[in-house]
């Protein structure tokens, strides 16, 4: 299902037209056939955010992610405005919603709508490997057991060598690997933003950790979690948001999560 789901693709909406792309492009700095927005003066940041905020309002758009400049984070490659949680693809070559990682083995991007899919992939391969090292370890306990390994030394050493194989090249890399997607989850964090930590305007230490249990809900969804169904919550755009503190702010996002408490973790919900 990872690899015949299509990729979250941007919404229309998000892209700007002709006119406030030809603006932004305008007063960015250019070099080397690309555009370095890093590198703007702070008269270019301004004239930057004010195309970006007023081509925002006009749409109606929301967004809670800024970038280093505190502007919207804008695609040069795309077009568009990225919405929160969004990033850019090299290889895929377009702007991909709740981006985690680009996968080779499935030839795609790991994001919101194939992530659950990815993770029963991880999960059914991990089982399905796990039985085969057990199936190949009651062999060599029966070789022993009936003492015929020295009698069948060269199926004895076939066998030894594809559990050895089956544990270094196939469950330790996939065991490994669904450890590390496990605890994104339930941190609420994809692969993209644990190396570099959302920028998100009005509180720098607000994250999207809901919790575990509502973490966990949000990719596998109600009920039908354990099979490959589509169960997730969300559009993909719009995120509950955790904020350290109250802020201005906090008034224009869609939905919001106050830490009242952050001993003991007390959340107030507003939605």
């Amino acid at each position: 299902m990872s690899i015949v789901t299509p990729t979250a693709r941007v919404p229309i909406q998000y892209f700007t037209d002709k006119e406030t792309d030809e603006k932004i492009k305008a007063v960015t700095p250019f070099k080397e056939d690309r555009y370095l927005p890093d590198t703007s003066t702070k008269e270019q940041v301004q004239n930057q955010s004010d195309i970006l905020n007023n081509f925002a309002e006009n749409k109606g758009l929301r967004f809670v992610e800024v970038d280093n400049y505190n502007r919207l984070r804008y695609c040069y490659q795309c077009s568009l405005i990225k919405p929160d949680r969004c990033h850019h693809c090299s290889s895929c070559g377009f702007c991909v919603v709740k981006y985690d990682h680009h996968c080779p083995w499935i030839n795609k991007c790991v994001s919101f709508n194939n992530y659950k899919y990815f993770m029963l992939y991880l999960i059914y391969s991990c089982i399905l490997l796990a039985w085969a090292l057990l199936t190949s370890i009651e062999c060599i306990i029966r070789y022993f057991v009936r003492q015929q390994w020295t009698e069948q030394i060269v199926n004895f050493i076939c066998v030894f060598l594809c559990v050895i194989l089956f544990a270094i090249f196939g469950y330790y890399p996939l065991g490994e690997l669904l450890i590390y997607h496990i605890r994104l989850a339930t941190l609420n964090e994809t692969t993209c933003e644990q190396a570099k930590p959302p920028n998100i305007r009005g509180d720098s230490n607000a994250d999207y950790n809901m919790g575990i249990y509502r973490n966990l809900r949000a990719v596998f969804g109600w009920g039908l979690w354990a099979f490959p169904v589509d169960s997730h919550v969300g559009d993909g755009i719009h995120f509950p948001i955790c904020y350290s503190e109250r802020s201005a702010t906090c008034t224009e996002i869609r939905y919001s999560v106050y830490r009242e408490d952050e001993s003991d973790k007390n959340y107030q919900y507003q939605f």
